[in-house]
């Protein structure tokens, strides 16, 4: 099959040009300056004049353009441009001239021959002497709302082909240059999001408690991992004085989904925990309370996890109520791994009411208890496997028991099954030991 090579044709050439360099720009100015530096080569252009027309009656107009083409500064007009543009929210002032608004009232090309500046009162006071004309509309969503009109010295008529040509590279300019600098303002807006994002991240942060509570028999360790800036996953704890003696309670809850909102409503489940000192004694009693006030304050289709432990360090005793949450793992001193997995609740904001339902389990010398969010055992590989509660139970036994050296197994084992996968979820660990007569007090993590 022959092949006709294409050659040879100035104008070709130069619209060839153009788009070659219109493909390397990055930014609005750069594909401004591009565009600008070409129209010359293009048509013999030496000065263009954009009019703004949306919302306007038909042949009133506003100036936001005029660019020297032969001798102006292209980086000053693009600056220019940036903050004058169609998606200015602060348009220059309308007006009306002799020459410009009859060019305006119908939505078609105009070409004109040896146009006299004086003879306009807006064209007068930007530049002298007869020119000829293309004028060119610009389409926005099937309607006009800007006008190109490209100057040049009185010269041979512009053929159809020239001005078939200048009317679509245009219009192609206009829109290229509006989808970059919605592109760029995207872009902006984007690292604002992200930055405050990541503020949410820090406040989020430093509500939960940053060093590991100190008690008499226990020994703790505390992990959290967001898999974005700011995470919904939760953890807490409190020391309780009462009739037999101290006891300290711990929660660890997650929130659906992750991200910004989801820190949002950890910050109010540790507020009504707080403020309204609902974490008492008895972990079944807890769970209606706080349903009852993050009930009216979620957003519909948000509801929150939660695992609620008391512990007693003298004895081991340990009272708790689940709302919802993954059953934690209890490690024994010999190993053997147990699932605290009784009778649960629904979870937190499901329903208006929640029927408290409290369990207890002893705890011996030596063994470790693991709280965790599902993002632990729900971490994906390439394969789509998930970590599940087999791997973990395996990571939690091949561990010393140690609260510390338990969460860096589970952490190096999770991490090793992602592959390089990125986390999905967020992945908090709360691992708390009981050492019996042991007089040691918890700080190793």
């Amino acid at each position: 099959m022959p092949i006709d090579l294409v050659q040879g044709d100035p104008a070709l050439d130069a619209v060839l040009d153009m788009q070659r360099d219109l493909s390397q720009a990055r930014t609005a100015d750069d594909m401004f300056i591009a565009f600008a530096s070409h129209l010359n080569h293009l048509v013999g252009a030496t000065h263009l004049l954009g009019l703004d027309v949306r919302d306007l009656p038909p042949g009133e107009f506003r100036v936001s353009d005029h660019i020297d083409l032969v001798n102006g500064d292209f980086r000053a007009y693009a600056e220019q441009w940036r903050t004058r543009c169609e998606l200015s929210d602060t348009p220059c002032k309308s007006r009306r001239s002799t020459v410009l608004s009859p060019l305006l009232e119908t939505p078609a090309p105009k070409s004109l021959r040896e146009l006299d500046p004086d003879e306009d009162e807006v064209l007068s006071s930007l530049f002298s002497g007869a020119m000829d004309c293309l004028a060119a509309p610009i389409f926005y969503g099937g309607e006009v709302r800007k006008w190109l009109l490209v100057f040049r010295p009185p010269s041979e008529p512009l053929t159809m082909r020239q001005v078939s040509t200048g009317v679509a590279n245009l219009n192609l300019f206009a829109r290229s240059l509006q989808q970059m600098e919605l592109s760029t303002r995207v872009e902006a807006l984007n690292a604002r999001l992200q930055s405050d994002i990541e503020k949410i991240g820090r406040v989020q942060r430093s509500i939960l408690p940053s060093n590991v509570p100190c008690v008499d028999r226990l020994e703790v360790a505390m992990s959290y991992e967001p898999c974005e800036a700011a995470g919904g996953d939760y953890y807490d704890y409190r020391h309780f004085n009462d009739d037999d003696g101290r006891k300290v309670g711990f929660v660890i809850a997650d929130v659906s989904g992750h991200g910004p909102a989801a820190a949002v409503v950890m910050a109010m489940m540790r507020t009504i925990l707080n403020t309204f000192q609902m974490f008492d004694t008895d972990p079944a009693m807890v769970v209606p309370d706080v349903n009852r006030l993050l009930r009216n304050s979620l957003i519909d289709g948000t509801f929150v996890t939660a695992f609620f432990v008391v512990i007693d360090p003298a004895t081991g005793q340990a009272a708790y109520a689940n709302a919802g949450h993954n059953p934690p793992r209890l490690r024994r001193a010999d190993g053997t791994i147990e699932s605290i997995d009784h009778d649960s609740s629904y979870p937190l904001g499901v329903a208006d009411e929640i029927e408290p339902r409290g369990h207890e389990f002893t705890m011996r010398p030596g063994d470790t208890l693991l709280l965790y969010t599902d993002g632990v055992t729900e971490a994906m590989n390439h394969r789509d496997e998930l970590f599940g509660v087999r791997r973990l139970d395996a990571a939690l036994a091949e561990s010393s028991g140690a609260p510390q050296d338990l969460i860096d197994r589970v952490c190096a084992d999770v991490l090793a099954h992602e592959d390089g996968r990125p986390r999905k979820d967020d992945q908090c660990m709360l691992a708390i030991r009981f050492h019996g007569d042991a007089n040691v007090c918890g700080s190793t993590g």
